[in-house]
């Protein structure tokens, strides 16, 4: 009987040590797990964070914060579409207002821009508007992405106006550092992108905004300065800023526009060598680590690259390799789906950029090879695009001088009456 007892007792401790330790563990793997999800991305393990934050998932008491987490770790790696699953999941399941369900309302809108989508990003917003007026008095931190998301968008829609009318009145508020930064930065953006360079620099060199910029943010402002000094030809402003090792430093983008801006620049100063070597960069160290999604980025950057190789390869006399080159940029061109032109910022780039290429072409087979009726030809193609264009597109794409001499509008025309004239 004794013994019966003794055992009942003995069982009786190991159930409750083992009840302890369960508990114990499970309150650890809830502190403990979330903290290591967060030293994982800071160390930039993002494969082991992610496990983290699906292992939490299964935790009823966790499962908010772990998705949330994970939708946000999704959106940094610009992994929209799963991003855009579980941010809905969130805002679904959250019916009552707070930060989180806040924060989701406005990563719906950044992740459908992302996306691509940008009538989807604004009627978030919109409903955003709707739904949690509380949030629009705040316009520091991140519900200041709210107008630079619909700055973006229109801009990206064809809507100028709009899309400089809300920066100009969010930088009417009481900023803080960071997000009066982020505005001008947007405000310069946006200007570039529709070659308004004197604007452009205005924003982009004022006083305030080199007082919130992060190491990231200072070379994209270097490089978004030196495709305004291209622009304008300063030539020599673009070597000296490409003397640091911080120019050819930071995101995909501003790598390309680093090579690019300084690779003209050295062309221009006779420097075809250094040129080169930047032009095979755009292709060797950019382009092959675009997302696979990235259709855009990957033709625009392309262009880029072949439009400099050609200029760089006939100043050198080397005629029929630039012919190639511009070739490709028409050939390319040619393939495009029509869903790239459905953005006025995508569609302007693009088509600047082709527009170039025939007008090369043109002068090739006319000045070169004495193929007078391909150059006709070039030049018939390149008009016919034109013609095609809305004002506003004729009007922006005629601004761009990206290393070009003049508006290329112009010159095509100018070169048809040349052509038709002598001939």
């Amino acid at each position: 009987m004794k013994k019966q007892n003794m055992l009942i007792i003995i069982l009786s401790i190991l159930a409750v040590i083992i009840l302890f330790i369960f508990l114990t563990e499970v309150n650890i793997f809830k502190k403990e797990d979330s903290k290591t999800a967060e030293d994982y991305i800071t160390n930039r393990e993002y494969d082991e964070a992610e496990k983290v934050y699906l292992k939490l998932m299964n935790n009823k008491e966790e499962n908010i914060q772990a998705t949330y987490g994970l939708a946000r770790l999704y959106y940094s790696q610009k992994r929209y579409d799963d991003a855009d699953i579980l941010f809905k999941r969130l805002f679904n399941a959250l019916k009552e207002n707070n930060d989180i369900s806040d924060n989701t309302s406005v990563y719906l809108a950044l992740v459908a821009e992302g996306q691509g989508d940008c009538d989807s990003a604004i009627e978030h917003i919109t409903r955003l508007n709707e739904l949690k007026p509380h949030v629009l008095p705040e316009k520091n931190g991140f519900f200041g992405n709210i107008p630079l998301v619909l700055s973006r968008c229109y801009l990206k829609k064809g809507d100028d106006s709009k899309a400089i009318a809300y920066l100009e009145e969010h930088l009417k508020n009481k900023l803080d550092e960071k997000s009066l930064t982020k505005t001008l930065m947007q405000m310069g953006r946006n200007f570039l992108e529709l070659a308004d360079y004197e604007e452009a620099k205005k924003y982009l060199t004022k006083e305030e905004i080199s007082q919130g910029l992060i190491d990231v943010e200072k070379k994209e402002l270097g490089h978004l300065l030196s495709m305004i000094y291209l622009g304008e030809k300063k030539y020599e402003e673009i070597s000296n800023m490409s003397n640091s090792e911080a120019f050819f430093q930071g995101s995909i983008e501003n790598l390309v526009y680093g090579f690019y801006s300084s690779a003209i620049a050295d062309i221009k100063q006779n420097k075809f060598e250094e040129g080169r070597e930047k032009l095979n960069k755009i292709f060797n160290t950019a382009i092959g680590k675009l997302d696979v999604k990235d259709y855009y980025n990957f033709y625009y950057f392309s262009f880029l690259g072949y439009y400099g190789l050609g200029s760089l390869d006939f100043a050198q006399n080397k005629y029929e390799n630039a012919e190639e080159n511009f070739k490709k940029i028409v050939e390319i061109s040619e393939k495009i789906s029509p869903l790239r032109y459905e953005s006025f910022i995508e569609k302007n780039n693009l088509i600047f950029l082709r527009l170039l290429a025939h007008y090369e072409l043109a002068h090739i087979n006319y000045e070169i090879k004495n193929n007078i009726e391909q150059a006709k030809n070039e030049i018939s193609t390149a008009l016919n695009i034109i013609n095609n264009l809305t004002e506003k597109e004729k009007r922006i794409i005629g601004l761009k001088e990206i290393g070009n001499n003049g508006s290329i509008v112009e010159k095509i025309n100018d070169y048809n009456i040349k052509i038709y004239e002598e001939n």
